[in-house]
């Protein structure tokens, strides 16, 4: 979406725009190795927690959820980011909800940093 820019800076900062800024949850992973065995088990988790918002309407939890599956099955560069991208313009569609939503997400630092580095 126009207008639309993440950065994910140094200190654990990931501004998905419009206000949308997660600090101090971010934190670098020292094992590269494990990221790839704890993303597809954060993503199931991510999904759990998408499906008991109260605040999302049950085709946005599908469309969040479909979202959430797509990440986990990109198998290249290419389809990694446009899951970013489609992350990124989704959470601007919901305006002041994505905040909910990305704080829900909070705590899955994989799951974060994924959609943080756009």
């Amino acid at each position: 979406m126009k207008g639309y820019r993440s950065m994910n800076n140094n200190n654990g900062v990931i501004n998905l725009g419009h206000g949308a800024v997660i600090t101090n949850v971010v934190t670098t992973n020292s094992n590269n190795n494990e990221t790839p065995k704890t993303f597809p088990i954060e993503i199931v988790k991510a999904i759990d927690l998408i499906k008991t918002m109260e605040e999302l309407t049950d085709e946005q939890k599908k469309y969040i959820i479909s979202m959430l599956d797509n990440a986990k099955n990109a198998d290249n560069d290419e389809a990694k980011q446009s899951c970013k991208n489609s992350f990124a313009s989704y959470m601007n569609y919901l305006g002041n909800t994505s905040k909910k939503v990305l704080s829900v997400l909070a705590n899955l630092t994989t799951v974060i940093t994924f959609f943080g580095n756009g």
